[in-house]
């Protein structure tokens, strides 16, 4: 961002380097803002959310507002009488046990007085369910691309004119999109892996105890194909390998 201790400068204020129409196509594309595709969604195969025992809540990290509607959501799934196992995405403590458990949701926007006569639920449990080296390994990509982001906005105010300038900007274009593909594979599909591991072993769990299962994790964690959404034609549709993983276990899944 422009003032960040990185010196990030503003694309559009980049000064011509020698061909004015390639340097304002540059300008254009750098400063396009991406699309949000994520729209709202729900996909289940119980009749009912009453009648499922697996809940996804499909999260956008920084909106709070959707935070909290799930939060709302997840207390109207919670069953009397019924071992609630909450699972969130980028937790690494001890698994939380009641108060403790309400009081980390509390934290995430949930009101314990929407709980009403539950507020005391003994059966209430935090756990996460990301490995933590995965987990890790899946931000050093991004801070490369964040380094390779840097290193692009500074030749694009560097003093370089004409032919070699553009060669440099192709050259730094194409290593910021291979550090993008590399970063989706670590922080999506690897770590997708481990979602379903959890997801297949929980499951079984739920089909032998009756308890019900709430996992919350970036939303696109649990749709197909998240980046091809700005394709005409292509609707929003649950991750094959997650329902997989559910197997015949009723689910729900959505996000507001």
């Amino acid at each position: 961002m422009p003032g960040s201790i990185f010196d990030f400068q503003p694309v559009e204020k980049s000064p011509d380097h020698g061909l004015p129409i390639f340097d304002r196509v540059i300008r254009w594309a750098m400063t396009r803002e991406s699309k949000d595709n994520l729209k709202a969604f729900e996909f289940s195969n119980a009749k009912s959310p009453g009648q499922a025992s697996v809940f996804f809540y499909g999260e956008r990290h920084t909106d709070r507002g959707l935070i909290e509607e799930n939060m709302r959501r997840l207390v109207s799934h919670l069953k009397p009488g019924k071992t609630a196992l909450v699972f969130d995405e980028a937790y690494f403590g001890p698994t939380l046990f009641g108060m403790d458990a309400l009081e980390y949701l509390s934290a995430k926007g949930l009101e314990p007085g929407w709980l009403g006569e539950r507020a005391n639920m003994p059966d209430l449990r935090v756990k996460g369910w990301d490995d933590r080296e995965t987990y890790q390994a899946s931000s050093r990509p991004m801070r490369r691309h964040q380094l390779a982001m840097l290193d692009l906005n500074q030749h694009l105010f560097g003093d370089q004119r004409g032919l070699r300038y553009y060669a440099g900007v192709v050259t730094r274009a194409w290593e910021v999109f291979r550090l993008w593909l590399d970063m989706r594979r670590t922080a999506l599909k690897d770590r997708n892996v481990v979602l379903d591991n959890v997801v297949a072993e929980v499951s079984a769990e739920s089909r032998l105890t009756g308890s019900t299962v709430h996992v919350i994790a970036g939303a696109e964690h649990l749709i197909e194909k998240p980046w091809w959404l700005e394709a005409p034609l292509l609707r929003t549709r649950p991750r094959r390998s997650l329902v997989r993983a559910v197997g015949d276990t009723p689910y729900w899944a959505g996000m507001p």
